[in-house]
């Protein structure tokens, strides 16, 4: 009889441990899903992180082209500027750096003919443009140019 008390014993100590066993597996299997709970968390808000730091080099690029491009907008209209380009025509300057605008520039001014240039029609000599009387008639305008001419030629 008393093995069957020293295994009834034994029987209640392993009846208790699988019962403390059963409430570890219970407890880890919580924290198993608590820890996995947070892991997603954590890759979400890395997620987050990621698409905010890409935002960020996306926008810092943009940045950077503006200013670029500012600055070129910049030199170029300084060296339009400095090299006689009219105002209208800074923006149509090619290049990328002061040398390349300067040839540039220079390239399009000599394809403009100089005031008082010879055989440049429409190009006003240096003492000025010449009234030449409109070959029209009948227009009120062109009547009262011509009376004004008049004037001029008589004083």
């Amino acid at each position: 009889m008393a093995t069957v008390e020293i295994e009834k014993a034994e029987l209640d100590q392993l009846r208790a441990d699988l019962t403390k066993a059963q409430a570890d597996g219970v407890k880890r299997a919580d924290d198993l899903k608590a820890a996995e709970a947070a892991k997603t968390q954590a890759l979400s808000q890395v997620e987050v992180l990621k698409t905010e730091h890409q935002n960020a080099k996306d926008a810092l690029a943009a940045a950077e082209a503006a200013r670029e491009n500012a600055e070129l907008a910049n030199l170029r209209t300084e060296v339009g500027w400095n090299k006689g380009v009219p105002w209208a025509a800074h923006h149509r300057l090619i290049g990328k750096t002061r040398a390349e605008l300067e040839a540039d520039a220079d390239k399009y001014l000599a394809e403009f003919p100089k005031p008082g240039e010879e055989n440049n029609p429409g190009i006003p000599p240096a003492g000025g443009v010449r009234f030449v009387e409109p070959r029209v008639s009948g227009d009120p305008m062109t009547d009262f140019l011509r009376g004004e001419l008049a004037k001029k030629k008589t004083k």
